[in-house]
This record gives structure tokens, C-alpha cells and sequence, in this order.
């Protein structure tokens, strides 16, 4: 299986790696994880926490849906771990993550500034050759987001405000994403927002009394001259000078090397990525959307929009960029969330969102990935016959011939003279054996001349009253006896 397979398709247990074992070594990872779930935590734990009685349904003004509250009035949110799972589970932190690109796949929905809500998605799971404690503490989890849905339900009907649509919760099964009924194996994680517009800025009208366009004097028109002793009076604009970074080149004064040296300069300035460093790495960046390695197509049509740096940190605490995303959270990554959850309430049906506010990395993975590439559009193949026309081949003579080679026949042309059956006959004494040249021309004659009064006598139908048969040359003496078969009339000599 190759590695985007593997990536593609991993649930927890898929792949054997040293990394899962040793998380589940005495006083590993897997044992420190849950004393921290089961002692510290306590109530600030997904596990630990009771809807209705540790949090309860808080309304958001503005807001077509509403969220939780804790009792003393605080927002609701709680920590949550588990393992990555691949794409094919639901994970997206792709450069498009869950923007949806339409069904054909020849001409995608492209992402654009308009689409502000652009989200990563993380689905995670029960982590790999878990301990039993750690077992029991997902299970927990995932208890307590059922019973959210019911603790829900249970307000709905009494309300009479029952969903015509149902809900979409954020735990599913992964073999069955779309049955509400089926036990659920793991969790939907949504990120924040990854693009977002800065503002553009607005010019100030002009005045009333002031004519709509600037005058221009002498004094804003001079430029400085070229100095040459050509006495040229080539002028030079008195403009600030562009950073390094630029496309802008200058024509030389040979016309054929100035393409060349344009394109030189443009595509060394577009293939170099500058990735910011140190201090230009903070919670709230925003970098340039190109930066990401699967950007770029046909998917992205995005003018001003700018990516956006998420609080997700590895095991030493430090930001994952988002074109890291690919290597550092990959499948099989152990990770925890703090979380709230929100409930959207979209035509006549809820949908609940577990939204992170932070993340950091607890156990790396070694499941092979591929590095992103931008999507490419499939070529359209022009119509046509999928394989060689019929045409082309030639059917072989099945029936055999003996002698001499069978010229071809159109189909057009009349069927084919049934051939006679010569019988064997003794030689007189003294007689030379062989056939006479002339009985034989005589007998095809003859035979044709039958042949065509049948044809027009019966049409079509002279196929269905003729056996054809073989003929067998041999010595016979200057009589031959013919034979013939089928209803065609006999030939006498």
C-alpha cells in the first residue's frame, strides 16, 4: 500500500509502529494521560462532565443556534484527547480544508475571499494499542456527547420544538458516518476560521466644491533626465525604489534579450518561497495563502484573503504553521483539544460543532505521508471509440481451401458456385490416370448455368437449398461418374 493510501484510509491499529508501543509502556504516555484525566482535570475534562448538571444550554444573542454555559454563568468548554484519523474519515487540513469544491471535478468550485468560514477539520479516535484505563476514558468521552444529544432531545419535547430535520452530532461511526443509531467511534473536531479579508480601506470623498480630479502643475511633472552624451532626453521617474521581492525589472536596450530576461526575473522572484521565522510566528499571523504547498490551481481564486496562524502547538509547545499541518499532525498523532461546543440550528435541522480553541501534540507518528501538491484538473479526453474500430481487423478464411489459395470475395457479389463431389473410379488397363481438362470445364459450366436458374427462380432463399460441399480431384479414367447433393438438379453425360 503506498503512503497516501495508508494516510488516506488510517484508523487507529491500521499501522504498526515503535512510537505506539512505546506510549503504552508502564508510566508512558498512555498512564500519564490518564492520571491527567482522571486527578487533574476533573470537570475540565470531556469525560469527567455531566450535561444538565455541570453545564447547561446558554442562548447567543445574534445567533441562529446557542451553546453552554457552565452553572456559575462562565462559558462551557473542556478538554478532549485522541488519535488522528486519515481524509477518508473526515479529516481536512488541506490548503482548501472544508471548503466544498462541487461534484465535477473539471471545473471546481474555486475558494475566494468571499468564503470566510473556511475551516480545518480533525477527526480523532481511540488511540492506538490503548491501555484499558485509557479505553474506559474515550469511552467516557463519547458518553458524554450522547448524552448531550439526549439531554437536548429531552428540552425539545418539552418545548415542542422537536428538529423536522434531526440533528448531525460531532461523534459518528466511522463504518456507518450516516446511521444516529449505530454506537459511535469517534469525534469531529472543528478548527477556527483559516482565511480572513483584512480591511482594505476606505478613501475619503472629495469635497463638493473640489473638481472630482487633481490638477496637475509643472512642478508635479518634473522628472529627473538621464545624463549621457547623447544628449538623449530620456526622463526617469523620481519613484522610490521597490524591495527586493519585486517583479518590475527593467527593459534592456536590446529588444530581442528583453522577453528572456523578464521571464528570468519573474520566475525566480514566484518559485521562492520566503517563510517567516522567529518572532513573525505568533497566535493571530497572517501569512501569505502561497505559502502552503497543495496551494495554487483552478480549487483557489483568492485576491486579498490572508492565512491565518491557529493556536496548534507540537509536544514542545512550539506553533505549527499551516504548511507544517501535513507532517506535524499527521494521521496516527496523538493530540489534545480545549474545546466549546455550539449548536447551529439550519433548516429545521441542528447541527452540533465541537470548536477548537487550542491544541497541542502529545505523541508523535511515523505514518508515511505524501507532501501536498496543488490539485490538477483532469484533461478532458476528446470523444471518441475507446479501443480499434472494427474496421481494422480482417476475419481469416475459416473453411480451408486445398491447392490453391481462394480469391476474396465481396458481399456483394453472387454467392459462391457449390463446389461437386468427384467420386473415385478405377482406371481401364492401358489407360493413362488424370482427369480430362475438358470434362471438367464442361461439368462447372454446366453446373453454373443450374446454379443461376435457381438463383432466378428462388432469390435470396438459394442459401437454404444448397449443401456445400467439398471437392476431391483425383486419377479418373476419360468417364466420370458425378455425384451431386442436395435439391439442385443432377447433371447427365
Amino acid at each position: 500500500m503506498s503512503a497516501f493510501d495508508t494516510a488516506f484510509h488510517y484508523r487507529p491499529d491500521d499501522y504498526d509502529s515503535p512510537l505506539f508501543h512505546l506510549r503504552r509502556q508502564d508510566n508512558g504516555l498512555y498512564d500519564y494521560l490518564v492520571r491527567l484525566i482522571t486527578s487533574r482535570m476533573e470537570k475540565s475534562a470531556l469525560a469527567n462532565v455531566t450535561p444538565g448538571e455541570d453545564f447547561v444550554r446558554a442562548i447567543r444573542p445574534a445567533s441562529r443556534g446557542y451553546g453552554y454555559m457552565e452553572k456559575d454563568g462562565r462559558p462551557f468548554n473542556c478538554n478532549v484527547f485522541g488519535e488522528i484519523l486519515g481524509p477518508r474519515h473526515g479529516t481536512l487540513m488541506s490548503a482548501r480544508y472544508n471548503h466544498f469544491p462541487g461534484e465535477d471535478r473539471f471545473n471546481p468550485i474555486p475558494l475566494k475571499d468571499t468564503n470566510r468560514s473556511t475551516k480545518g477539520i480533525i477527526v480523532i479516535g481511540c488511540p492506538s494499542l490503548s491501555s484499558p484505563a485509557l479505553t474506559d476514558a474515550w469511552h467516557n468521552q463519547l458518553t458524554t456527547a450522547v448524552q448531550l444529544r439526549d439531554y437536548d432531545a429531552k428540552w425539545e419535547r418539552e418545548t415542542s420544538s422537536v428538529p423536522r430535520a434531526g440533528a448531525k452530532e460531532f461523534v459518528k461511526n466511522t463504518n456507518h458516518p450516516k446511521d444516529p443509531d449505530v454506537a459511535p467511534d469517534c469525534m469531529v473536531l472543528t478548527g477556527p476560521p483559516m482565511y480572513m479579508v483584512p480591511p482594505q480601506g476606505t478613501q475619503s470623498a472629495p469635497p463638493k466644491n473640489s473638481p472630482s480630479e487633481t490638477r496637475v502643475g509643472a512642478r508635479d511633472n518634473m522628472k529627473k533626465r538621464r545624463i549621457g552624451s547623447s544628449g538623449e532626453s530620456v526622463s526617469v521617474k523620481n519613484e522610490p525604489s521597490s524591495p527586493s521581492t519585486s517583479t518590475d525589472v527593467v527593459a534592456p536596450a536590446n529588444g530581442s534579450n528583453a522577453p528572456r530576461s523578464v521571464t528570468a526575473a519573474a520566475s525566480t522572484t514566484t518559485s521562492l518561497k520566503v517563510y517567516p521565522s522567529g518572532d513573525q510566528i505568533f497566535v493571530g499571523a497572517t501569512y501569505e495563502p502561497q505559502l502552503q504547498h497543495d496551494y495554487g490551481g483552478r480549487s483557489f481564486d483568492q485576491v486579498h484573503a490572508r492565512l491565518v496562524q491557529p493556536d496548534f502547538r507540537d509536544v514542545a509547545q512550539r506553533l505549527i504553521c499551516p504548511w507544517d499541518f501535513y507532517d506535524k499532525l499527521r494521521p496516527g498523532t496523538l493530540i489534545m483539544a480545549n474545546i466549546d461546543i455550539s449548536v447551529f440550528v439550519m433548516d429545521g435541522r441542528k447541527i452540533y460543532h465541537a470548536n477548537i480553541l487550542s491544541l497541542r501534540v502529545l505523541g508523535e507518528s511515523d505514518v508515511p505521508v505524501d507532501k501536498p501538491r496543488p490539485y490538477q484538473t483532469p484533461s478532458v479526453v476528446p470523444s471518441g471509440p475507446s479501443g480499434e474500430s472494427f474496421n481494422n481487423f480482417e476475419i481469416p478464411d475459416f473453411q480451408g481451401t486445398t491447392g490453391e489459395t481462394r480469391s476474396s470475395t465481396p458481399l456483394t457479389s453472387l454467392p459462391a458456385t457449390p463446389t461437386l463431389t468427384i467420386e473415385e473410379t478405377v482406371s481401364a488397363p492401358g489407360t493413362s490416370s488424370g482427369s480430362s481438362s475438358d470434362t471438367i470445364e464442361e461439368n462447372v459450366s454446366t453446373t453454373q448455368e443450374e446454379q443461376n436458374e435457381d438463383i432466378m427462380m428462388f432469390g435470396e432463399d438459394v442459401f437454404v437449398n444448397y449443401d456445400i460441399l467439398d471437392t476431391e480431384l483425383d486419377s479418373s479414367p476419360p468417364t466420370v461418374t458425378r455425384k451431386g447433393k442436395g435439391k439442385g438438379k443432377k447433371a447427365v453425360h
